[in-house]
């Protein structure tokens, strides 16, 4: 079982009004962890980061785990040119839903938030190979 830390960071490409998080309804269905109507935060500030690099409705990527650092990895678009958002939390209500991911179901306090230049973040993303473009395609039948 991962023990629960103190605080989590949860990043955003939007600035949040209000002093707390509130819980949103995800849009990723690949897994019950990943649909449900919460505050998602993570526990290594590298993931929040890399997350908050996400541009638009337009844009199609996903995270990999596996790079040190966090990447985000763009299979369509490129992160925003504006500022994105680095939130920390208590981690008081948030659950353990799998490795780095929690959640938390009720609104979360702000304790404090970054505001990050997408140039200076380089090292949270990269474009998509071909042959992450082509798997993604043949697993949702999706066109880039």
């Amino acid at each position: 079982m991962t023990e629960k830390p103190k605080i989590l960071f949860h990043g955003t490409p939007h600035r949040i009004e209000g002093s707390s998080l509130e819980p949103r309804q995800a849009t990723d269905f690949t897994t019950t962890a990943n649909s449900e109507c919460a505050v998602y935060a993570t526990d290594r500030r590298d993931i929040a980061i890399g997350m908050s690099l996400r541009a638009s409705s337009r844009h199609a990527g996903f995270g990999n785990f596996h790079e040190n650092p966090f990447k985000h990895v763009f299979l369509r678009g490129e992160p925003k040119e504006t500022p994105c958002f680095l939130y920390t939390v208590s981690s008081e209500t948030f659950e353990n839903a799998g490795l780095h991911q929690w959640i938390s179901v009720v609104a979360v306090p702000v304790l404090s938030v970054e505001e990050l230049q997408p140039e200076e973040l380089a090292e949270y993303w990269r474009p998509a190979t071909q042959a992450e473009k082509d798997d993604f395609e043949g697993r949702t039948g999706e066109k880039l």
